[in-house]
């Protein structure tokens, strides 16, 4: 018999369901199917239960009427508003020697879709299969994705996709052996899918195969040694230094950095105490050494590339603040460098190395005086300074005149520059004891000593 919901006895409003009861039925096995339940508009998932067993999706229920037992048959209908679908393609290319294999195996993203479901925007992930999920998925390009082109281009279409927007979003791009040019790819990317209509994103990745070492890796040490009355505090917060070497990149030598966990860099990087060195303190002479356990073969070149302590004066020599070392297979190398530090004076001066020479001129010369900077380096390691203001006088018509050249220069670095500049004293060409004209300023012993000399010539 074919039955209606109309020759259905009763209703419950509040819960939608209709009932049926048919009374003195012949024992045996029946099925009840339910023919028609499509309505326009609406999707329906049909389940069933059996005298209130496990719900089966289906619309056709067995059931057997037992001598004095009552057998219930329960459907239930879910309607949903019929989803308006259309097409979704990601397309995927990838530059560079990378294999299918390796692009299978390492590259994922996610498929994020914003929908409306009953009337609510809601936000979903799509899955391998075209369906939405409430918890996030991942695709590979194992997940059907096709190509047709050795693996330089894939694709994946999604036929029938709930209509919405789309964001594809790459959460995976590192390839082992490959460098990643993320200036270069597009790793996110979205697009609205309407009805009946076909929408798609593309991606790309630019790859370039790394420096090769055929495997081969040997160990490498950084050795620094920093002397004088700085503390410990002062060495980790100041003292800066890079680490480079040189590799082979599709055929070109290119730079790169050794940073703190022994993995080579593009981009600069800069190496402190606090990158896990160790310390070994033997008095005023700290040592600190870092061991880069397996590096690729090649030569290392260190640069320290601040060696400013606040405080402190750094001696240039006998600092060493450059090294070079060559790591060769399974064996040990090690880059060395040092630094001499002691006291800033309360006035400020760094110190300054300052030579002098005195050559002999023809002529006569002219007034001048100059400030000097001349130190000493004290066996405490702090350099004493003293400031002296030199004159000089002029005598027309002298046969002979006495030059002295200074160079050096002060700065915090303790470096030193030759310098041009003349000051001196000169004999007067005058046997009378008529006092010798002199600047007005403070006479250094060297000046004066040379006057003297000058006037006891005149008198033979």
């Amino acid at each position: 018999a074919t039955l209606t919901l109309k020759d259905f006895t009763e209703y419950d409003e509040k819960t939608n369901t209709y009932t049926l009861v048919i009374d003195k039925v012949d024992l045996g096995k029946y099925t009840v199917t339910e023919t028609t339940k499509d309505i326009t508009g609406k999707d329906v998932t049909v389940k069933y239960s059996v005298n209130g067993g496990d719900q089966t999706e289906g619309k056709d229920a067995a059931a057997e009427v037992k001598n004095g037992e009552t057998t219930k048959v329960d459907f239930e209908n879910d309607y949903k508003d019929t989803a308006e679908t259309g097409m979704f393609t990601i397309t995927k290319s990838i530059s560079g020697d990378v294999t299918e294999e390796e692009a299978a195996g390492a590259l994922k993203f996610e498929v994020k879709a914003t929908v409306t479901i009953d009337g609510k925007s809601v936000e979903k992930w799509l899955d391998k299969d075209g369906k939405l999920s409430d918890e996030k998925v991942e695709l590979t390009i194992a997940d059907g994705f096709k190509t047709t082109d050795d693996g330089k281009t894939y694709t994946k279409t999604f036929a029938k996709v709930p209509v919405g927007t789309y964001k594809v979003t790459e959460t995976n791009t590192t390839i082992e052996g490959y460098k990643f040019d993320s200036e270069q790819s597009v790793t996110e990317a979205g697009a609205t899918v309407t009805k009946d209509e076909s929408a798609g994103v593309e991606l790309k990745d630019e790859y370039t195969k790394e420096a090769t070492t055929d495997g081969e890796f040997g160990k490498l040490e950084i050795l620094k040694t920093v002397k004088g009355n700085v503390t410990q505090e002062e060495v980790r917060k100041a003292l800066k230094f890079e680490v480079t070497t040189e590799v082979t990149e599709n055929g070109t030598k290119v730079t790169k950095w050794l940073d703190k966990d022994g993995k080579l860099s593009d981009t600069k990087v800069e190496l402190t105490i606090d990158d896990g060195f160790e310390t070994v303190v033997d008095g005023e002479t700290k040592t600190y050494m870092k061991l880069f356990a397996s590096v690729p073969v090649g030569t290392y070149k260190i640069i320290e590339t601040n060696s400013v302590i606040p405080g402190h004066d750094f001696y240039s020599e006998p600092s060493v603040t450059e090294s070079v070392a060559t790591v060769e297979k399974n064996s040990s190398a090690q880059l060395a460098i040092n630094g001499e530090y002691g006291e800033k004076k309360d006035d400020g001066t760094n110190g300054t190395n300052v030579t002098t020479q005195t050559t002999t001129n023809s002529g006569s010369t002219n007034n001048s005086s100059k400030n000097t900077n001349t130190s000493s380096k004290k066996s405490t390691n702090k350099k004493s300074s003293s400031n002296t203001k030199k004159s000089s006088t002029t005598a027309q018509k002298a046969p002979a005149t006495s030059t002295t050249r200074t160079s050096g220069s002060s700065s915090g670095s303790g470096s030193s520059s030759s310098g041009g500049k003349q000051a001196g004293a000169v004999n007067t060409g005058d046997a009378t004891n008529t006092a010798l004209p002199f600047t007005t300023g403070i006479l250094s012993m060297a000046g004066i000593i040379a006057i003297l000399v000058s006037r006891k010539r005149r008198r033979f």
